[in-house]
């Protein structure tokens, strides 16, 4: 056999000859988190001998640990709504506080014991052992000594794809175009009288789980910062051990979900669960994201419609493995798919479907992969987990409120666009814009732009721009020199700022005829415009901090994507574009943007702004 092993973060494989087990699970499941949980408990009840190996003292990761006890979009069905029925069942023996993590604790314990589950408690994984290209295997740390235990199907629910790295299966981490993730979160929870509890749930800062230093101190910054809690929040209780972290690695899987495959509304067969969610991607550097999510999240100003995304089969098992799989966030998917499809609920589901197709499988004596998909959907579909009637709907949805739902359909008629752009919501038509491309409706927006009046204009300029069409770059010139802090309404928050997007737009259609106008957002003069000072204060539907200058910021980080995007078309570009952006060395502007400390989230949004011109102007010194 071959023993797998992370050696200072590196793959090792060693001929370790023949293994005796000491002992043995149909379905062995690494981390017993939001999704590893479900999975032991379905494989257990669908009758196959299982084994959680889990580093922490509980099962139920972020629910329990991470003190994050309520839901955020999500289907609905399955397992964890009966461990919902029992969590609220004995909540009258603890303070309110939504489904109450101890309470949490206790129920999953017992229905783990009532499954006939074993768990190992402060355990972990150090390696894997194969034969051939089947996992064969594990070789864990069970308190203070290693012992083995053998497996026909072993699944990775650690989130942070710990049997991925350990195997060597190939991944990536964060964005494509600078691998950022999204940003963590620290949980305080504390007592607001008459019995109740609250929490907070803010982006605490960055960082890469995968290194240790960095682990550390944004650890320590993030619980140390809740001694700036204030009196009138109530009287501070704990700070949740676990922390929140939001994205990890992704794969390379027998299938890939894409947010391009998302947003094309891709019908994949038999798909694992249906999730449902927006495209819940946390920060503010959105000049820095790749161009799809750009043109729905911030171009078209669509962040919070919601959408059934199908999760198939093939984005859990990872190529050229055979009997190891995952669930979980640890996906074979691109880094905003993983945004939508990380939710509580969906986790549960998908960590329950996951147990059901290992067991099958174990029954079946094949790969998952090979398992008969009539069978494994007969058995989501009796246990409640995946969704019969999954509509392809989507539309704007307040989460928590089944009635609040407006639907989206995309415009084909003329008439339909003209109205929706001539609006202060003009989102659907700009994505229905795009959709139909510049040689369908390139022609009508240009008429709009010269005919109609200043919102029509402008909003027709965005929508050309969008598809691309370098006509629409004078209108788009006189947004910018005349930029405001108008934002669009379409969304309940993280609306988006009309000058901003057509900076991006400058950015991708414009020559280095643009440079001097671009480049002047960037002078120490350009902060003392008023619409800098009118929005301060916080706005959930605008996204604005008081701590967070959000209006200065989108602009400063979109002239600078800007100019970059230019210089990289245009070679005689380049030297203007470089002396601008070599002036945002002296970080003179970042106080401007937050005055928050370095390890906050904020500072750290902020500073990206000159990690991207750095980076480009290392490029060009090469």
């Amino acid at each position: 056999m071959i023993l797998h092993e992370l050696r200072n973060g590196e793959h090792t494989a060693v001929d370790c000859g023949e293994v005796l087990f000491g002992e043995f699970a149909d379905v062995i499941v690494a981390g017993a988190g939001t999704a590893g949980v479900y999975s032991l408990l379905a494989a257990a009840q669908e009758g196959v001998s299982v084994l959680g190996i889990e580093r922490g003292g509980c099962s139920g990761g972020m629910c329990t640990l991470g003190s994050v006890n309520g839901y955020y979009y999500g289907g609905r069905g399955g397992l964890y709504e009966e461990t919902d029925r029992l969590v609220r069942e004995i909540g009258q023996y603890f303070c309110q506080f939504g489904l109450h993590p101890d309470a949490k604790k206790i129920v999953l314990d017992r229905q783990l014991a009532e499954a006939g589950a074993r768990v190992w408690y402060d355990s972990m994984v150090l390696g894997v052992y194969t034969e051939g290209e089947a996992v064969r295997g594990v070789r864990v740390l069970r308190g203070d000594r290693v012992c083995t235990a053998g497996c026909r199907v072993l699944i990775d629910g650690t989130s942070e794809g710990h049997l991925i790295r350990i195997c060597g299966v190939p991944y990536e981490v964060g964005r494509g175009t600078d691998g950022t993730m999204q940003p963590f979160s620290s949980v305080r929870v504390f007592y607001i009288g008459n019995g109740r509890l609250s929490r907070t749930n803010f982006d605490s800062g960055y960082m890469n789980q995968y290194e240790a230093e960095d682990v550390s101190r944004a650890i320590l910054y993030a619980h140390s910062h809740h001694s700036e809690m204030r009196a009138e929040d109530g009287c501070f209780l704990y700070a949740a051990p676990l922390i929140g972290v939001r994205e990890g690695l992704r794969f390379e899987g027998r299938e890939r979900l894409t947010l391009d495959a998302i947003l094309d509304r891709r019908r994949w067969e038999d798909p694992l669960i249906y999730a449902y969610s927006d495209i819940d991607k946390h920060g503010s550097d959105l000049a820095f994201d790749e161009k799809t999510y750009q043109d729905w999240y911030m171009l078209s100003n669509l962040s919070t419609v919601a959408m059934k995304i199908p999760v198939p089969l093939g984005c859990v098992l990872p190529q050229r493995m055979e009997g190891l799989m995952t669930t979980g966030r640890c996906l074979s998917a691109d880094s905003y798919a993983v945004s939508a499809v990380r939710m509580n609920r969906d986790m549960f589901r998908l960590g329950e479907a996951c147990g059901i197709a290992a067991a099958l499988a174990v029954k079946e004596g094949r790969s998952v992969w090979e398992i008969g998909r009539t069978a494994l959907k007969k058995r989501l579909l009796a246990r409640g987990c995946f969704d019969s009637h999954s509509s392809w709907q989507i539309g704007f949805h307040f989460p928590g409120r089944p009635d609040d739902f407006t639907p989206v359909f995309w415009f084909e008629n003329l008439e339909e666009i003209r109205a929706g752009l001539d609006s202060d919501k003009p989102g659907v038509a700009f994505w229905s814009c795009r959709r139909l491309g510049a040689e369908v409706i390139g022609d009508a927006l240009l008429e709009m732009m010269r005919q109609g009046e200043e919102r029509l204009r402008y909003h027709a300029a965005l929508a050309l721009g969008l598809t691309g069409d370098v006509r629409a770059l004078p209108v788009l010139r006189e947004i910018v020199r005349c930029r405001s802090d108008y934002f669009f309404e379409d969304c309940r928050r993280s609306n988006q700022l009309r000058s901003a997007n057509a900076l991006i737009l400058c950015g991708r259609l414009g020559g280095r005829g643009l440079v001097p106008e671009i480049a002047a957002i960037l002078s120490p003069e350009e902060f003392e415009r008023p619409l800098y000072h009118r929005r301060t204060g916080y706005s959930y539907q605008f996204g604005l901090r008081e701590n967070f200058n959000l209006v200065y910021f989108q602009h400063l980080s979109c002239a600078v994507s800007a100019l970059i995007q230019i210089a990289r078309r245009e070679e005689a570009a380049k030297p203007a574009v470089c002396a601008a952006l070599a002036e945002l060395g002296s970080l003179r502007w970042l106080p401007d943007v937050t005055k928050m400390p370095e390890d906050t989230s904020e500072y750290q949004c902020a500073y990206r702004i000159w990690l991207h011109a750095e980076r480009f102007l290392k490029e060009e010194t090469l």
